[in-house]
């Protein structure tokens, strides 16, 4: 599990995803406090699922 929006832009970056992308997701990482606007949320889950439709399928990664 990713504990941070660091994190994962190390990971994404590894995994060869573009800089513009990674940059988009990290900016979208919902604040942990308190309860996160729904707008917010559903924005990172779309870039999320965008960005995952991206990797390699699992036996190349």
């Amino acid at each position: 599990m990713v504990a941070s929006p660091r994190d994962a832009a190390a990971s994404l970056a590894a995994a060869g995803l573009p800089a513009p992308d990674i940059a988009a997701l990290v900016g979208a990482w919902p604040e942990p406090a308190g309860t996160p606007e729904a707008a917010a949320c559903s924005r990172f889950w779309r870039l999320t699922d965008r960005l995952a439709a991206e990797l390699p399928p699992k036996p190349q990664r």
